[in-house]
């Protein structure tokens, strides 16, 4: 006898309840969502964990490539040792003595030895025993004939260290130069590419640790655990999932170290990497599970007020069927008591949102426009930055130089002055974008007091004197009798009077005139600083107070600052109540700034006598030294008049030209920017001369991209050198190019 079973359906689409259709929609989407998005964040996770792997061969090579680096400025150091010294001669007592005048220096060297071909010690500064391994080094390198890295080993003391083997020749005969060095050195330089909680450490050629960037004296000389061993055994880049030297679980990737034996290995703790993963899934989880009981919860609610609606709906219907006047129903669900007017609303709605999506694209176009303009002025900036920093640098150089040489006392004072000026300013360019940098943060601190505001005025003009009477101005101050008091910051006050000065003197031509006048207009102080120099253009004026912005090229002197400082003066002033405008009818016609202050009076001039310049020495060779950065010229033509040279100075184009036509130099160094004519102008000008075409012509700028080199070379210069320049650069340039030229004329 057979039976039949009826099985009930379950239709998910079709509910018999409203709150079942609307329960069971919602579950059947957040469920699938739920379950997809902790897929695609598991997914993510992964994805994100392989470019963290290719963000640890990045950081990976850049420390190798830094390593490299230093070793190739040890191999190169060690040449220009063999070249300069009088290692050629064979003896090996002036070896030891100018090994122990390179070893002085260099501090991270031990100890310098020469051997024969052999590997047989010739001389050792100092001559303390050698142990072996740095004489097979020199034998296998005099062999190869090439320089060779050894392994970490024991020096003669106990101390960790390696060895850099360069081969040279003296008289025909083949010798080996190998310098021991501490491994210390390595330490630092992992340390300063590498923190915490990342590891990195050097691997010898024997896979032994060399260095380390933490806890590098604990583990220096073992070898990593097996799993990292066996892949470091494969030449090339590897990564593996192995444990630190200190037992913790790592990710780790290592690279070789170019021209070395060595490795490079770079660990990132699991646990750092995991605990993020770890942390957002579990708020995934939470968040999932609290939107769905939310959900669930809305869902209810509604379901039970749409029944309650759809019940006087219903009841009303019934009425007009009976053909009872009904009023509307009034359900509290606005579906159902506007549909009349849902379309009108609706078309309303969607104009609306016609003219906002215009407006929108409106702004965007807006908003695009500002940030590319902010971006290009955003590298000038940079590139202003980059050049600002390097001149001051040039001159200290110099100085240094000369510090070092038997220099009479006077070119040793003259040094010294060029270091502290220098030095100066680069205190002013760091403090410049130290302001910026509080101001934008809202961290600058004022120290608001009551005081006579001539005070604050006559302390900026004093910071500012010597740059106005260096570049030969006119400077009038004008200010009432009596005190002008206000409350602020003196120190701020006087900080925007020198800005607006110093401002005032870059932009306005040698010999010009500034005036700066305080008085008192109805309840403000106003301060206002006017220049004959080259004016603003109109479409400029709004943007002279930005931040990345410079609304015209500097004129006068080679310190010209980043052009950040009338930002700083704009965000001082409103940060005290007060407000600064600028006006100019143009280019050419000068400006004026304006500094309102609440409830002030005048000010006070402080002058500052202007300092004298130094004047070159004669010599063999006919030289001259341009550049509009005083201290820089002089400095460099006292280091080539300490070589035997002849040098003359000039501080701007036409005085150089002017003096070229008298003095007709062998060489010139020659800056390019400059008031009155610039380096290219000069370069074009010697050589278009009788006796300019045999006249070396080097630029030494900040400027070095690869368009100011072509510029260079078309005006005729011989040689492109970027600032800072080491001075034994240019002394042996100028002694080869002078050299060639004395060969070509015989």
């Amino acid at each position: 006898m057979l039976c039949s079973v009826r099985v009930p359906s379950f239709d998910l689409w079709a509910p018999r309840t409203l709150r079942r259709s609307i329960l069971a929609p919602l579950l059947a989407v957040a469920v699938p969502l739920l379950a997809v998005s902790v897929a695609l964040f598991l997914l993510l996770a992964h994805d994100q964990r392989e470019e963290l792997w290719q963000r640890h061969f990045t950081m990976a090579r850049a420390t190798s490539a830094a390593v490299a680096r230093e070793i190739d400025g040890t191999r190169a150091r060690l040449d220009s040792f063999a070249a300069g010294s009088l290692l050629l001669s064979l003896e090996p007592g002036q070896f030891r003595q100018d090994a122990a005048e390179l070893l002085r220096v260099r501090r991270d060297w031990r100890t310098l030895l020469l051997t024969d071909a052999q590997g047989n010690a010739l001389a050792a500064a100092p001559a303390v025993a050698r142990p072996a391994a740095p004489l097979a080094l020199a034998a296998e390198a005099a062999r190869t004939q090439r320089s060779l890295v050894s392994a970490l080993y024991d020096s003669a003391d106990g101390r960790q260290v390696v060895s850099i083997a360069v081969p040279v020749r003296g008289r025909g005969e083949r010798r080996v130069i190998v310098a021991e060095l501490r491994v210390e050195w390595l330490d630092t330089l992992l340390a300063d590419f590498l923190a915490p909680p990342n590891v990195g450490g050097l691997l010898d050629q024997n896979l032994r640790a060399i260095a380390r960037n933490v806890d590098a004296l604990k583990y220096r000389g073992r070898q990593p655990a097996e799993p990292m061993l066996e892949g470091l055994r494969r030449s090339g880049e590897g990564r593996v999932h192995a444990p630190t030297f200190e037992g913790r679980s790592a990710d780790v990737v290592w690279v070789p170290v170019t021209g070395t034996p060595w490795r490079l290995a770079f660990a990132y703790p699991t646990e750092a990497l995991l605990a993020p993963v770890r942390n957002r899934l579990l708020l995934v989880a939470v968040l999932a599970g609290l939107a769905s009981t939310a959900g669930i919860a809305l869902a209810l609610a509604t379901s039970r007020r749409l029944r309650a609606a759809l019940r006087k709906v219903g009841a009303s219907a019934e009425g007009a069927i009976t053909g009872r006047e009904i009023d509307p129903p009034t359900t509290g669900v606005e579906e159902l008591d506007r549909m009349g007017e849902a379309l009108a609303q609706t078309a309303r709605v969607v104009r609306q949102g016609e003219i906002q999506r215009e407006q929108l694209l409106t702004r965007e176009h807006e908003a695009r426009l500002v940030a590319e303009r902010a971006s290009k002025d955003k590298d000038d900036f940079i590139a202003m930055l980059s050049h600002e920093l390097r001149n001051p640098v040039t001159p200290i150089r110099y100085a240094v130089r000369l510090l070092r040489d038997d220099m009479p006392p006077t070119a040793l004072a003259r040094a010294r002055d060029v270091i502290d000026r220098q030095t100066a300013h680069l205190a002013r360019l760091l403090d410049d974008l130290l302001d910026v940098s509080r101001i934008t943060r809202g961290k600058i601190d004022l120290q608001r007091e009551p005081f006579d505001l001539r005070e604050a005025v006559a302390l900026g003009v004093e910071i500012a004197r010597p740059l106005v009477d260096a570049a030969g101005h006119t400077l009038t101050v004008r200010q009432p009798p009596g005190p002008v008091p206000v409350v602020g910051d003196k120190a701020r006050i006087a900080q925007i009077v020198n800005n607006l000065l110093h401002n005032a003197v870059k932009f306005t031509p040698g010999g010009g005139r500034i005036e700066l006048d305080l008085a008192s207009i109805a309840e403000h102080a106003v301060i206002s600083v006017r220049d004959n120099g080259i004016g603003i253009a109109p479409d400029q004026i709004e943007r002279v107070f930005g931040l990345f912005a410079q609304a015209h090229e500097r004129t006068n002197g080679p310190q010209g600052g980043l052009g950040i400082g009338l930002a700083v003066v704009k965000a001082l002033a409103e940060l005290q109540g007060g407000s600064v405008t600028v006006t100019s009818e143009g280019r050419g016609k000068g400006s004026v700034f304006e500094v309102r202050l609440p409830a002030v009076e005048p000010e006070l001039l402080v002058s500052i006598p202007a300092a004298g310049l130094p004047q070159a020495s004669p010599g063999v060779a006919q030289l001259m030294v341009v550049d509009d950065n005083v201290d820089a010229t002089d400095a460099l033509a006292e280091v080539l008049r300490a070589d035997g040279y002849a040098v003359q100075v000039a501080y701007d184009g036409i005085a150089a030209m002017e003096l070229a036509a008298i003095v007709q130099p062998q060489a010139i160094v020659l800056d390019l920017g400059m008031p009155r004519a610039s380096g290219y102008d000069v370069a074009r000008w010697v050589r278009q001369q009788p006796w300019g075409a045999r006249t070396f012509i080097v630029a030494v700028t900040g400027w070095g991209q690869e368009r100011d080199r072509e510029r260079t070379q078309a005006a005729g210069f011989d040689a492109h050198l970027i600032k800072p320049v080491e001075p034994r650069q240019i002394e042996e340039l100028l002694s080869a190019a002078i050299a060639d030229r004395a060969r070509t004329a015989a």
